[in-house]
């Protein structure tokens, strides 16, 4: 975006930076296919996005749900905002927040993009207007403004040329061009899908057994607090499959639970889940890459108190054998 003003070279030449092979270059490279074989439709790229790609395996939030940040399908859709953007900066961020799921952050991207590759005044003053007015507003409970990081970022943003073998005299920055190249080669959740998801709708206070067939697992739950609840918000809640019962925690809550886990009767770790909700673990349990087999999980709670309960909303099982579809072809 520095050197070119070009939209189809920045994403292509983007992609080179990801080894080929992996889902997230594979997930790209069809954007770029889609894109040029609907070149005047992003709706229908979008959709042949979603038929392929928004298969969440990772978040327990999102497997076999509708919701799905991870980065691949993000990036996607910051391609696709790109792509059919066109340089124009509203349309880009448009169409990235109208993609859905994480749409703060990938219009965010997409603009930063069109930011670096238009330059600063070409930024319409829809965009720049309501900022101005607050920018030096400091964000509630800190001491950072807007104002104030705009200036760490151009601080950094120097300091990292610099460190790269540019240079910055006065007004002058001058940044070493390099072709992009691959980044070491990384693959997440290798031969492990996600088979099934149960809804479990428990809490317990001492200790919870199960039993799963696969090679992984997770508790999709949460600790809670039992003054912040009432049973009929769990009610409420609970019917939903993915759906959190939170206990909202105080800042300052110091209780934290200890857990210990055992798979087949073997402690497999001590878990500590904190109350304190800038440090709050959400899933009490979770284990990926076991051998196929089948398995006893308990949780025992070692320092449990009336005032809080561990809330278990779903199980969600993972195989090393792709689930293989029932419906028709």
């Amino acid at each position: 975006a520095f050197t070119s003003n070009d939209i189809n070279y920045i994403v292509e030449q983007a992609i080179k930076t990801i080894p080929e092979g992996t889902q997230f270059n594979e997930c790209i490279t069809d954007v770029i296919k889609w894109h040029k074989q609907y070149p005047d439709d992003w709706k229908a790229t979008w959709f042949e996005l979603q038929k392929k790609w928004n298969k969440d395996v990772g978040c327990p939030k999102g497997v076999f749900l509708s919701f799905n940040i991870d980065a691949k399908i993000n990036s996607a859709y910051v391609a696709i905002g790109l792509l059919y953007g066109k340089g124009d900066f509203t349309r880009s961020v448009d169409i990235a927040t109208r993609c859905g799921q994480d749409a703060d952050c990938n219009p965010a991207t997409a603009g930063g993009v069109l930011g670096v590759m238009l330059g600063y005044d070409a930024i319409p003053e829809f965009w720049l207007k309501p900022l101005q007015e607050v920018e030096e507003l400091n964000f509630e409970s800190t001491t950072m403004s807007l104002s104030k990081a705009y200036d760490m970022s151009y601080k950094h943003a120097l300091e990292i040329i610099q460190k790269a073998g540019g240079t910055v005299e006065g007004s002058e920055v001058v940044i070493p061009f390099e072709a992009p190249v691959p980044v070491a080669f990384e693959q997440n959740f290798v031969n492990t899908y996600p088979v099934s998801r149960n809804k479990i709708d428990l809490s317990f206070t001492d200790e919870f057994t199960f039993d799963f067939s696969g090679n992984g697992y997770v508790l999709y739950g949460n600790m809670v607090k039992r003054s912040k609840i009432d049973p009929d918000y769990i009610d409420r809640i609970s019917k939903r499959l993915g759906s959190e019962v939170f206990g909202l925690a105080e800042l300052h809550d110091p209780y934290v639970a200890e857990v210990e886990v055992y798979i087949n009767g073997v402690l497999d770790e001590t878990v500590l889940l904190p109350m304190k909700n800038t440090a709050r673990r959400l899933e009490p349990a979770w284990k990926y890459q076991l051998p196929e087999g089948d398995y006893e999980v308990t949780l025992k709670w070692l320092n449990n108190t009336k005032d809080y309960e561990i809330r278990i909303n779903d199980l969600i099982v993972y195989s090393e054998n792709m689930p293989v579809s029932n419906l028709p072809n």
